[in-house]
């Protein structure tokens, strides 16, 4: 007896889209070959953010199985009851896709091809859903397909944590949820992909004058955050402590870093019930601690430095699955207790200010926002509460 079902379903594939098989009477289920399966890296942890909104984030992957290549037409969100909730077309589509390992926007998978689309849903308080799962239409010149996958539970498992830095007019740059710089760092690594940064935060603080620096723009003590005391985000264990490197010359990225030296001198801290905190690019000579050492919130552990793989004094701030600064999944948090004073207009504009020593355009809020429990969004300007001795 000849079984020959994999070469058929090819054929299938090759000759019309969407071809199936079925039993008779039979009660399995049927089955449909499609062209690309799609699904959700890590399932997703819905945030609130200091826009008053939750943010739900998330990779999906489409691996193209077949021997054609096709074009992403439509991407549809469902609840898990059916309910279309986001949709994505044409270019729209394409601006949040790219090749696997890639940064540029696609519209087309070539055979046997994977791709990521980056997701970012965002919704009014009590209207997230508790499952998604996904719609997507695809073409090519043998016709046209629409098929389901990607389905996923969604969570509200947030970690509170203290602030940690104290003080005003500090800018979350490249936070959520749209920055390329962290939100498409997707790296292999020890036969793992891992997305570390996938919330993660660059901190960085201008004057009185709205600007980033005063001086030498090459000089790290021009800089306003420069030398800014950091501080642990709650009881912790710290379970690394790096401190052997030296400052970057600011004003441009080093040349390529070997992976243990990208985030220069940092502190890796295990919260409770397993997340970690990582500290990067910290000032040469100023962590407080120790591995092995335990911490108590708001307590002094380092200051804000230049070193690692970094253009600009800045504390880089996220939360991760396993101790790993690069070889763990972020996770969403939220802090506690944060005022949003404004917004910077344009990241675009942030990058050619900071670069020129020039002032930061910043959209004041008639009234400081009063934020409880959210995570400060892409280009806040944010006053901390001052930190006691």
């Amino acid at each position: 007896m000849n079984c020959n079902v994999l070469p058929i379903a090819a054929g299938l594939l090759t000759l019309g889209i969407g071809a199936s098989m079925s039993r008779g009477e039979s009660s399995e289920e049927s089955i449909q070959f499609t062209p690309v399966a799609m699904k959700v890296m890590k399932p997703p942890i819905a945030v609130k953010g200091s826009d008053g909104r939750f943010h739900v984030v998330y990779e999906l992957k489409l691996a193209n199985a077949s021997p054609i290549t096709c074009n992403l037409e439509r991407l549809a969100v469902l609840t898990g009851d059916g309910k279309e909730i986001a949709t994505y077309v044409g270019e729209k589509l394409a601006a949040i896709t790219s090749l696997l390992g890639g940064r540029d926007p696609v519209s087309v998978i070539g055979a046997h091809q994977m791709a990521v689309v980056w997701m970012h849903l965002s919704f009014a308080p009590g209207s997230v859903p508790k499952q998604i799962e996904h719609e997507l239409t695809i073409g090519s010149e043998k016709g046209t397909i629409t098929e389901k996958g990607g389905e996923s539970e969604v969570s509200d498992d947030v970690i509170t944590l203290g602030p940690p830095l104290e003080g005003e007019r500090w800018v979350a740059v490249d936070s959520c949820c749209e920055s390329l710089t962290h939100r498409r760092a997707l790296m292999g690594l020890n036969g793992h992909l891992y997305l570390a940064q996938r919330f993660a935060i660059d901190w960085e603080q201008l004057n009185d004058q709205h600007r980033t620096s005063s001086g030498d723009l090459q000089k790290v003590e021009s800089y306003s955050c420069y030398g800014k005391r950091v501080f642990a985000v709650a009881d912790a264990e710290v379970v690394a402590a790096v401190d052997e490197f030296q400052n970057q010359v600011p004003g441009g990225l080093p040349g390529k870093l070997p992976p243990e030296e990208i985030d220069g001198n940092h502190i890796i801290l295990k919260l409770a019930n397993g997340p970690f905190a990582l500290y990067a690019h910290l000032k040469p000579g100023s962590l407080r601690v120790k591995s092995g050492q335990r911490v108590k919130r708001g307590e002094v552990i380092a200051q804000v430095g230049n070193t690692g793989n970094t253009s600009a004094p800045h504390l880089h701030f996220h939360v991760m699955s396993r101790p790993s600064a690069l070889g763990s999944n972020g996770i969403p948090y939220v802090i506690d207790a944060f005022e949003v004073t404004g917004i910077v207009p344009s990241i675009d504009t942030y990058n050619k200010m900071e670069d020129e020593g020039g002032v930061v355009p910043v959209n004041a809020l008639p009234e400081p926002r009063a934020c409880v429990d959210e995570l400060p969004m892409q280009l806040s300007v944010v006053h901390f509460p001052t930190i006691g001795e």
